[in-house]
């Protein structure tokens, strides 16, 4: 019996160390994983997309015969944003995205996690939370 709750409490004390972020970490992979499927299949609304275009000078000449399909992520203002496709036109690269709501959801998550695991308790022994994560 106390083999057992000794375990427990050891495992107990390895997720509070880390294993929180090791969660958030495989669970934010599979939604990547998830939709750059669907963007692959183009299964995503279009009117969801933005179309951003970036001037380049490069010193030799590039055309390409339209969108190519890309992969990446990047984050803007606090926004998440997986890349769709790209193409180099004339001086232009045109770079489609669209935004990435789960990513951001589990970045609040292991954000408000991360604070309510480290905050200080209150003179009164109560916690002050007063975050809304989805």
């Amino acid at each position: 019996m106390k083999k057992t709750v000794s375990v427990l409490l050891l495992l107990v004390f390895v997720f509070n160390l880390g294993g929180y972020y090791f969660l958030f970490w495989v669970l934010k992979a599979k939604t990547n994983q998830e939709l750059s499927i669907q963007l692959d299949e183009g299964d995503f609304d279009q009117s969801e997309t933005i179309e951003i275009k970036i001037p380049i000078t490069l010193p030799y000449p590039l055309q390409s015969n339209g969108f190519e399909r890309q992969t990446g992520q990047f984050v803007y203002k606090q926004e998440h944003y997986q890349l769709v496709k790209q193409k180099y036109e004339n001086d232009t690269l045109t770079v489609v995205c669209v935004r990435d709501i789960q990513t951001k959801r589990l970045t609040r998550a292991m954000d408000f996690f991360g604070e309510a695991s480290t905050q200080q308790p209150l003179s009164d022994g109560s916690v002050n939370i007063s975050m809304k994560i989805f």
